[in-house]
């Protein structure tokens, strides 16, 4: 964490499942705010934005106007990382050249996680598949990532059909 600054909003949301409860059973949480010390140069198309964004971790995938909206229940603060779910994200590191590609298949929680992977891979996909149009298995083919990661609940994969793949962990 010596390579991070932090700033904690005290008392500034109530999470998902807090606004489901109301803040009569639930107590507003604490939110961190992490910017990188580091110096980074990335290349970042977000297709939910159609916006193509140059510049450093802070510049390219932590979206302050996030936190513009006061109504605790309607504001989602997680997008102001990565700028929320979005069906496709590519980011390329300009200060790495060693050809690695890293392909990152998840859900909502891991919008706070990969804007921080992306300082350590040359070029990282993010897919979101609850929004994806595309094939995926034409994507990994086309892009042909060195690694796949999964950030999934395991409870998501409940009797799901994916690209053919029947998953039940049941």
């Amino acid at each position: 964490m010596e390579n991070y600054d932090v700033s904690i909003l005290e008392d500034f949301s109530l999470g998902s499942q807090g606004k489901k409860v109301t803040e009569v059973y639930c107590e507003k949480e604490d939110f961190p705010v992490i910017y990188p010390k580091y110096d980074t140069d990335l290349e970042v198309f977000i297709s939910g934005k159609n916006k193509s964004f140059s510049g450093s971790i802070a510049d390219t995938l932590l979206d302050s106007s996030a936190f513009d909206e006061t109504n605790i229940y309607k504001k989602y603060d997680y997008t102001f990382y990565g700028y929320g779910d979005n069906a496709l994200v590519t980011i390329h590191n300009n200060e790495i050249h060693d050809d690695s590609r890293v392909l990152m298949i998840k859900i909502s929680f891991a919008d706070s996680m990969y804007p921080y992977l992306s300082a350590v891979f040359e070029d990282l996909d993010v897919i979101d598949l609850r929004t994806f149009n595309g094939s995926l298995q034409s994507y990994i083919k086309e892009t042909n990532p060195d690694t796949v990661v999964v950030v999934y609940g395991v409870t998501s994969f409940f009797g799901e059909e994916i690209e053919g793949w029947t998953c039940d962990f049941r």
